[in-house]
């Protein structure tokens, strides 16, 4: 057995690459080289990840580096010509979300013979692990349901370690790619209900809400909440949005003073609010979806549908909806031009494609059909939560609304969800409910 200090000179001297950098059993001062070829690839691995140990001790190399493949499926490891013992090497190959797609492990005796080649066949791990979250199979929802009453309304992901959630009493939850843990330092009130949430990227998060009297809109400043609509609006706000720091919508349910909804930019000049007219009479507004300053979408009670093309709002005309809500609008940007989804009562779908033709999917295989309350937009599908507790999935051409995952809780509604950028997408709703699902397992 070596002593510390040995052990500790043999691992900083000790290395591995990936390809063809070092030469097959090539002695010198510094040590032997081997080539670990690695055979049966899963299809996506991107990157691999080694880690050692010898003689059962680990730390022989700089463990936990990630290097990736460029088209050459084996290592290349140095250790020093002074090492002896059992040298294991444990192999993951990642895919380009840095998610486990396959493992292998490898052992040789050290001092190994020159040319010496290793063979290492790769396991497909599947569901894929996206660490520290568990694997999360094909159409699951995971990890247990919560066992608390709060709940949450939206769901916000910047990327897999920087989710917001926000709900009601005030609640703002925070995940930092390991844990969820309470972010609401500036928020006193109990009574406002955080209805919507939307960020640019770190450190420019927004979130609105109300309680009995007013609506609010927030915005997180260093690490705590902030007012900023100092109006003081009796409009409760439902919805936000936006495309930069420096264009963000918010819309709201019908002002108790005036009776009008609400659309309101933010104005980082003036640090202001600017309404919108909107057409007279327009309903309850619950969400809104900008692909740009001229591209804005906003969906509320009564089949309202509307646009903002920079100048005006118009609305749009869909006879087959009137009389049901629509609670949620979202979309993605092709060539320019946006693909906008929205979801809401009896199962209903609503898809305006780039070059500005309509689609209306109602649901009329289930009974009662669900009530689907938030959507999530992808180019060749969409995912919708309901108010059953279940996730249902559409292709691009609103063929048919198919069930995706339930979470077996019928009377807790999944409210919102949001996809992070390694395909985990986040599902939140009543009973303090934060589950995902792996769109690439």
């Amino acid at each position: 057995m070596y002593p510390v200090h040995k052990r500790s000179r043999l691992a900083r001297a000790a290395r591995w690459t990936v390809g063809s950098a070092l030469l097959v059993g090539c002695a010198s001062e510094d040590g032997l080289s081997l080539f670990v070829n690695l055979t049966d690839l899963p299809p996506r691995s991107d990157a691999v990840r080694v880690s050692s140990s010898l003689d059962s001790r680990p730390g022989m190399l700089a463990d936990g580096d990630t290097k990736k493949l460029q088209g050459q499926p084996r290592i290349a490891i140095t250790v020093p010509a002074v090492a002896q013992g059992t040298l294991r090497l444990n192999v993951q190959t990642l895919d380009t979300d840095r998610c486990i797609q396959g493992i292998s492990t490898v052992t040789t005796q050290v001092p190994f013979p020159r040319g010496t080649e290793l063979s290492a066949t790769v396991s497909a791990q599947s569901p894929r692990s996206c660490a520290p979250l568990a694997a999360c199979a094909a159409n699951q929802l995971c990890p247990p349901q919560s066992p608390s009453t709060i709940r949450l309304w939206q769901v916000w992901a910047i990327s897999h370690q920087d989710v917001w959630a926000v709900g009601e009493f005030a609640t703002v939850l925070h995940f930092n790619g390991t844990t969820w843990s309470q972010a609401s330092k500036g928020l006193t009130d109990p009574k406002v209900s955080l209805k919507g949430v939307w960020a640019s990227g770190p450190g420019d998060v927004w979130t609105v809400g109300s309680d009995t009297n007013r609506g609010y809109i927030f915005h997180l400043s260093g690490d705590t909440w902030q007012e900023t609509n100092t109006q003081q609006s009796k409009a409760f706000f439902s919805g936000i949005h936006g495309t930069a720091p420096n264009d963000v919508w918010a819309v709201s349910n019908q002002n108790t003073v005036t009776g009008n909804s609400e659309f309101r930019h933010w104005n980082p000049g003036l640090a202001q609010w600017d309404s919108i007219t909107l057409p007279s009479g327009t309903p309850n507004l619950y969400s809104v979806w900008a692909a740009s300053a001229s591209q804005v979408y906003m969906v509320g009670a009564s089949g309202t549908f509307l646009s903002y093309d920079g100048s005006k709002v118009t609305s749009i005309s869909l006879s087959q909806v009137m009389g049901t809500s629509l609670q949620h609008v979202s979309g993605y940007v092709d060539g320019g031009r946006p693909v906008v989804y929205a979801v809401g009562d009896a199962g209903t779908i609503v898809k305006i494609g780039r070059l500005g033709d309509t689609t209306v999917l109602q649901d009329k295989n289930s009974m009662p059909p669900p009530g689907l309350l938030s959507v999530g937009v992808f180019p060749d599908s969409a995912y919708a939560t309901a108010d059953n507790g279940s996730i249902y999935t559409v292709d691009s051409t609103l063929t048919a609304l198919k069930l995706f995952a339930s979470s077996g809780t019928t009377s807790s509604p999944l409210r919102g969800l949001s996809a992070a950028t390694n395909g985990i997408v986040w599902v939140v709703g009543d009973k303090d409910t934060k589950r995902y699902f792996d769109l690439r397992p």
